[in-house]
């Protein structure tokens, strides 16, 4: 009986979908999604279909969630991508919905529904971020901007504002005080000013934020000011890093810097599995600083390991 039956209505997967891929009349392509029995076939049917209505059945009635999740990613209708999120028995056909859905108060809904799975309410919070933020692309009035940048609750949003931003005060002051790191590494991202670079690589409160700023800076005597005297070991090796990149300076001046920070590090209290190793890391990025280091383990798995830090061939300090 075989014989008589079309390719598309095989049992083998292969020779069904090779089938379908040949068909290109809507209502052949439709018989097929709903009457083929190999899922493949079924899916490779759908990819084609565009009907929405038919597409939207598809999505409610097919038995395999391959399918239904290709006629989801189809849909365009709102009302039937609402319908979906809401009532479909698998989590990960509502998040496919979710993540096509324009409604900013519905996708809250669902990032509000504590009885949802958590991967759909994140999937439908990151939807607001993205619609929220293609918003905030189109806009182009400063004082709007800058509102949104300093009160936003989202850290994403306040970034995607800062882009925009022109005031290089404002954005000095968002990259001094924004709590979060991204936010205020876009403000430093955007700033040319280097006198407003040169306060905040001294005076941000957030380490990564100063390091930022040292990395756009080009004033050497400012550089040379932080390389001494900022609070941090590791924003005065980036700034050590930075000098040697950028300026020509002799081998008396960087031995001057780098005695200042070693003089540094031996006056706190260190840690090999913290900020010795993220030192380490830093000066051995340039190679003419010629840092070494030499670990002796005494214990088994990293117990009781001893690291020595050399510069120039000249032990100075162990941890």
């Amino acid at each position: 009986m075989d014989l008589f039956k079309p390719a598309w209505q095989s049992k083998n997967s292969n020779k069904a979908s090779n089938a379908v891929e040949k068909i290109t009349d809507m209502k052949k392509l439709e018989r097929v999604a709903f009457k083929a029995l190999s899922s493949s076939a079924r899916w490779t049917a759908t990819n084609k279909i565009t009907d929405e209505n038919v597409l939207f059945k598809i999505a409610k009635i097919d038995p395999n969630s391959q399918v239904r999740k290709a006629a989801v990613k189809r849909i365009t209708n709102e009302n039937a991508l609402i319908e979906i999120a809401k009532t479909d028995n698998d989590s990960f056909i509502r998040e496919a919905a979710t993540e096509k859905i324009t409604d900013e108060n519905i996708l809250r809904e669902i990032a509000d529904n504590k009885e949802e799975e958590s991967w759909v309410r994140t999937k439908a919070q990151e939807r607001v971020t993205y619609l929220r933020c293609e918003l905030i692309r189109k806009i182009t009035d400063q004082d709007t901007l800058i509102k949104i940048a300093k009160s936003d609750e989202g850290q994403i949003i306040r970034g995607e504002a800062v882009k925009r931003i022109t005031d290089q005060h404002v954005l000095m002051e968002i990259a001094k005080t924004d709590g979060y790191f991204g936010v205020g590494e876009e403000a430093v991202e955007t700033i040319t000013n280097q006198i407003i670079l040169a306060d905040i690589a001294k005076n941000a409160d957030l380490e990564q934020i100063r390091i930022a700023a040292i990395e756009k800076l080009n004033d050497q005597s400012v550089l040379k000011d932080i390389a001494t005297s900022d609070s941090s070991i590791i924003v005065r090796c980036h700034v050590i890093v930075r000098l040697i990149k950028t300026a020509k300076l002799s081998d008396e001046e960087i031995d001057s810097i780098v005695a200042e920070v070693i003089k540094y590090m031996k006056s706190i209290t260190l840690t090999w599995g913290g900020n010795v190793a993220d030192i380490v890391s830093i000066l051995k990025s340039c190679d003419s600083l010629k840092f070494g280091i030499d670990i002796q383990e005494s214990g088994g798995h990293g117990r009781n390991a001893v690291c020595a830090i050399y510069y120039k061939g000249k032990k100075i300090g162990s941890w």
